[in-house]
């Protein structure tokens, strides 16, 4: 997280016009004072909470199909794309060696994003509020979902999504920097409060289980977040982390009598299993969450559904309740 000095700073009158804002950050308590200034009484408040929430996978980044990249543009002193699948530059202005483990997107993560964006649109699941990992290619999907699915919402940088930080053995990737992602974004609201600080991702090492006790207070933290608006309304979250986020999302959400925990066995395999830009559609009902069906982006040799069999295994002691395999029991064998 950025400074506070930085936060200040960053405060402009854009950030005020969003409609869902945190309730608890000083941009939306400045909207409220200003909404309140000159009137006799405050406008009606509604703690709205989430009826949808989903929870995806970043799109394919350079990283996935050309893992030299880097070492390759060094040799230049400068970036240039030697696959019609690079961008033709990158995102934000910094350093080439920063983007040493926190990649940009492909070309085609980028269409993938815009395609998985329409869905939600076209189904009525345009995000409220958009939740990301710190990692850059999370950062980005967040940012082209919310423009695909033509979303007013804020983006919303959770450190406490980021990924297993014992997959990088080199110490921490250079995140992008608050003024570096307000850059990216203006939809960006680097006045949120998160869970869990950057600094303290990598402060001490992280076991499978500390893994696990992270994402899934993360989770149910966001899932639970109510917001305070002018009407009442149900809102839909959007979440977007990585392989391991929607394993764990599925085992921690829908709770049997204890959360489904993702061993180091499941870990391993999770990149397997989850594609990139995988979604997983939760909906609130009778006081649970149960899985919607989410139409998944295909084309020859790809598709962005997830394995049902690995990502659906229940905790131990409880039976996942699937609204859509109820009424449709023949798609019980299909990869949604």
């Amino acid at each position: 997280m950025a400074p506070t000095k930085d936060k200040k700073a960053n405060t402009t009158k854009s950030e005020l016009t969003f409609e869902v804002g945190p309730h608890s950050c000083p941009s939306n308590m400045e909207k409220v004072k200003q909404q309140q200034k000159g009137k006799d009484s405050a406008p009606a408040q509604f703690e709205c909470v989430a009826r949808n929430v989903i929870v995806m996978c970043n799109s394919q980044s350079i990283d996935d199909v050309c893992p030299e990249w880097i070492e390759r543009c060094s040799q230049t002193g400068s970036y240039a794309p030697y696959d019609m699948n690079m961008p033709s530059r990158l995102p934000v202005e910094r350093a080439i060696t920063n983007y040493t483990s926190d990649a940009p997107l492909t070309r085609i993560g980028l269409i993938l994003t815009q395609l998985t964006g329409r869905g939600l649109l076209y189904n009525g699941l345009v995000p409220d509020v958009i939740y990301t990992s710190p990692a850059l290619r999370s950062i980005q999907t967040a940012i082209e979902i919310r423009r695909a699915s033509r979303s007013k919402a804020v983006i919303r940088v959770e450190p406490g999504l980021f990924e297993n930080t014992n997959l990088y053995s080199q110490g921490a990737p250079t995140f992008l920097n608050a003024k570096e992602r307000l850059a990216l974004c203006a939809a960006i609201d680097n006045n949120y409060s998160s869970a869990i600080l950057i600094k303290d991702l990598f402060a001490n090492r992280e076991q499978t289980p500390d893994y696990n006790r992270r994402v899934g207070t993360v989770l149910n933290r966001i899932a639970r977040k109510y917001e305070f608006l002018p009407v009442k309304k149900d809102l839909n979250y959007l979440i977007v982390g990585h392989p391991s986020t929607i394993d764990m999302a599925v085992g921690q959400l829908m709770r049997g009598p204890t959360p489904r925990m993702s061993t180091e066995a499941d870990l391993a395999e999770v990149y397997k299993r989850v594609p990139n830009c995988a979604a997983v559609h939760f909906q609130m009902a009778t006081n649970q969450w149960i899985v919607e069906e989410m139409l998944p982006v295909s084309f020859e040799g790809y598709t962005t559904a997830f394995d049902y069999n690995f990502v659906m295994r229940p905790p131990p002691g409880s039976i996942i309740r699937l609204s859509f395999l109820e009424e449709n029991p023949t798609k019980r064998s299909q990869n949604y």
